[in-house]
């Protein structure tokens, strides 16, 4: 996996910044490869942003080339961006966070093991990887 922490602060009313992510949130589901986006908000500070789970760095430099993407260095209402990427620890995270696992290829289905539509493995309540 690789993860991707965006913040910023912004120059109109939290309410507005609100209303505009609640309306753009849909399209980062188009994103091949991004398994999940955590809105991030500290209104005291007007400090905003983005926890980006990917499938891999690939996925995450693949999703550089997008509109969205490049929509917020232009945009002139966030100022102070900061962009960091990170690899991650796979043993040590899939201790913490179980259900956040690399997808197995598409190529184990015949062995009984999907992936999620979202890039996860599907698991049942007790956290055993799921067939279906």
């Amino acid at each position: 996996m690789h993860i991707r922490i965006v913040t910023f602060t912004i120059g109109v009313p939290a309410d507005e910044y609100g209303a505009h992510a609640a309306a753009v949130a849909e399209a980062f589901t188009e994103w091949p490869g991004l398994l999940g986006k955590i809105w991030l908000a500290d209104r005291e500070r007007n400090r905003y942003g983005g926890v980006y789970v990917f499938a891999s760095k690939a996925d995450a430099d693949r999703s550089r080339s997008t509109s969205l993407f490049a929509g917020m260095a232009a945009n002139p209402a966030m100022a102070d961006l900061v962009i960091e990427e990170y690899e991650t620890l796979s043993e040590a995270s899939a201790v913490t966070w179980p259900a956040m696992t690399v997808p197995p290829p598409r190529d184990f289905a015949p062995f009984g093991i999907s992936s999620h539509p979202a890039g996860g493995v599907r698991r049942d309540r007790r956290g055993a990887k799921s067939g279906t």
